[in-house]
Order: structure tokens, then sequence, then C-alpha cells
């Protein structure tokens, strides 16, 4: 791709991303407005990361695996390509279709286990609400491995889009249906979204190719080699990922509305993150691959360097910012109606101590990607391990004396 392309390329991205993000605060600011920083909310919040948290994993394992895998086998047979790749995303939802089912038959006896801070009528609203969820991403894990193949050939604006549907569908569900305690109107709309994305994208990869379909063919050698990428990329993001939930298990046992202000807040900190860096790592993913198998060792410098350095000319500023502003930022976007300034000065107090992840977060995004164009998911694996430890320390410790901040 050459750097006109790129930049053009870019500004599209971050052109969409906003509005993206845009949709993405409009939703939680008809939530907050709708239900506040409560119980429910709270309720919503558990039982959204439970579903959610499959949908974490096969996006971050085929977004970083997938596109590597499929980019090197199009370069030796194209039909051979996407049988295979058909095939692998086929036994990736029939595996996915059983979790989904597990999911909902034991949601009651998960959210019990996991949110044990939680009283019996929490757990069983935890509990309606995650079963719908399941239900929401395993349709729109349909539109992940879309999205995934998209990338591949450089096609990055439909699986963002694919997102702000999921926006527009749970703002309109919930104005519509959602009242002041009907808190499973958030789940329905997710579900209503996902399954438009999917369309969606389903109709762009037919634009690009006609192969793009159901295989029940196995391919055991091919499966072993990308599973055996996937697996430990599952264990990291997993790792990484239990980290909101030690934050969250442990925020159960703190007062209603702790969960949700952690919620709010982390939403504000990924606007930036997202904007930036994320758009950044997903145009240069494909150039550090073709870097890395052509073994460019100083092209690839280039790249990375040059994606760091703008990204933290952005992400610098913006810590600043949400340091400084960062009660001002929660009073505009979400204090009206149901969201109090109690609820303000708590969300802002959280938003404060994660503004310097922005940052770490960032770059990490960029140097992460060398690791799986090299296929090292090891490496990542180990620091997930390392991160999930320290966190689950911190927490413990400093919950006591700081409730929601720590």
């Amino acid at each position: 791709m050459g750097k006109y392309n790129i930049k053009r390329t870019a500004a599209i991205l971050i052109i969409v991303t906003i509005i993206e993000k845009l949709l993405g605060f409009g939703r939680e600011m008809v939530i907050a407005s709708q239900f506040g920083a409560s119980g429910l909310t709270d309720a919503y919040n558990a039982g959204y990361l439970i579903p959610y948290f499959i949908m974490a994993l096969l996006n971050a394992g085929l977004v970083n695996v997938y596109a590597p895998v499929f980019i090197s086998e199009m370069e030796v047979d194209k039909d051979k390509a996407w049988d295979k790749m058909n095939s692998i995303s086929t036994y990736l939802m029939i595996i996915l279709f059983v979790l989904t089912i597990v999911g909902i038959l034991f949601s009651e006896k998960i959210v019990g286990f996991i949110y044990s801070g939680f009283e019996q009528d929490k757990i069983k609203i935890t509990a309606s609400i995650s079963k719908l969820f399941f239900i929401g991403v395993f349709i729109y894990s349909g539109s992940i491995i879309e999205g995934s193949l998209l990338n591949c050939f450089r096609s990055f604006v439909y699986p963002i889009i694919s997102i702000s549907l999921l926006s527009i569908s749970t703002i309109i569900w919930v104005l519509l249906f959602g009242g002041t305690a009907n808190i499973n109107s958030i789940a329905q709309g997710y579900i209503a979204g996902a399954l438009v994305a999917v369309v969606m994208q389903y109709i762009k990869i037919r634009s690009i190719s006609n192969r793009f379909g159901i295989n029940f063919k196995p391919y055991p050698q091919f499966a072993r080699k990308f599973f055996g990428l996937l697996f430990p990329v599952l264990i990291a993001t997993s790792i990484s990922q239990a980290n909101v939930f030690v934050g969250r298990i442990f925020a159960s046992y703190l007062p209603s509305g702790s969960m949700s202000y952690l919620n709010y807040g982390n939403k504000v900190v990924e606007l930036p993150i997202t904007l930036f860096s994320t758009i950044i790592a997903t145009i240069i993913f494909p150039d550090i691959i073709e870097c890395i198998n052509k073994k460019d060792d100083r092209k690839l410098k280039i790249y990375v360097n040059k994606a760091i350095v703008t990204t933290l000319i952005f992400l610098i500023p913006s810590f600043a910012g949400l340091c400084v502003l960062n009660k001002e930022i929660i009073k505009l976007i979400y204090q009206r109606n149901m969201f109090t300034s109690e609820n303000t000065i708590n969300t802002a107090s959280a938003l404060l101590y994660y503004s310097p992840t922005i940052i770490m977060y960032g770059c990490t995004a960029i140097i992460s990607k060398i690791y799986y164009s090299m296929k090292d998911t090891i490496t990542l694996m180990n620091i997930s391990i390392f991160t999930i430890v320290l966190n689950g320390v911190l927490d413990y410790i400093l919950m006591r004396p700081m409730a929601h901040n720590g």
C-alpha cells in the first residue's frame, strides 16, 4: 500500500471512528440518563461482561491471527486459502454456539460464582441480562469473523461501521422500550444491531469474492497450525480480560453504582486509545506482516517508529486533558436525568485514575502487532499473566482505602 493510500485510509478511518465513538458515547449517555449509576446498571455491566469475555477472545484472536495466516495462505493458493479459512470459521461458530447454550443454561450459577458480592436479587437480574447478551454476542461473532476477513483486503471501514450499528440499535431500543426499569432493553438493542452488522458485512465480502461461505470439510494439519497460533492469543487475551473481571469482582463488594462508575470512566479513556493507536495499529498491521515475511527490518523499524511517535503526539495531550478536566468531561457527557452530580464526582475520580493507562495501552496496541506478525504469541501470554497477578494484588490492597478508585 502506498503512502497516499495509507494517509487516505487513515483519514477515512479516523472520521468513521469519530462517528462510531460519538455514537458509543451517545449510547452511554442514553443509558446513564435512563438508568443513572445504580444497582441496575451494575447488573448490566456485570451481565454484559461475561459473554463479552468470549467476544473479546474471538476478536483479539482473529484480528491478530486470521490476517497473518490467511494472507500467507493466499500467497500460496488462493482457492485453497478460502476453503481452509471457511472451514475454520465454520467450526469456530459451532464451538461458539455450544458455549452460548452452556452460558444461557447456567448463567445464574456463573453470575453467582463470579460476582459473589451481589445479593440474590441482583444475581437474578444480572443472569437475565447475561442470557440475552450471550445470544447477541454469538450473532456478532459472525460479524467479527467477517471483519477479520475484510481487514485482510484492507477494507477497514465496514468492521467499524458494524460497531456503530450496535450503538445505534441500542440507543433506539432503550429510548423506545427502556422506561426506567427495563434494563434488558440494552441487550435487546444489541441483538438487533448484531443481526444488521452480520448481514451488512456478508454483502461486502461477497462483493470482494464469492468464495466466502460455510465449509464443513476439515483440514486437520491447517487447523493444528491455526489453533496452535490462536491458543496462546486466547490465553493472553483471557488473562488481559481477566484484569477487567478482577476489577468487577472486587467492585461487586462495594456500594451499588461502583461498577458503573468504573464502566463510565473507562468508556471515556477508550476514546483516544481507539481513535489514535488502535486505528494506526490496524492500518500498519498488513504492512508489518509484509515486512516480517520479507525480513525487511529497516522498513519495519520505520513503520513502527512513525506509528508510535504519531500515537504519542495525540495521546500525551489527551492524558493531560483527562487529568485536568475529568469532572467537566463527565458532567458534559453523562450528567442528566437519572445521572446525578454525585454520580459525576465518583465517575470523574475513576476517570482520573484510569487516565495514565492511555499512553501504556496506546503503545502496546502497536508493539504487540510485531509479535503477532512474527507469530510469537507466547511472549504476550507471559506478559499478560504477570499483569493479571499484579492487578489482583493491587486491587485487593487499594480497594479498602480507595473504594472503586483502587
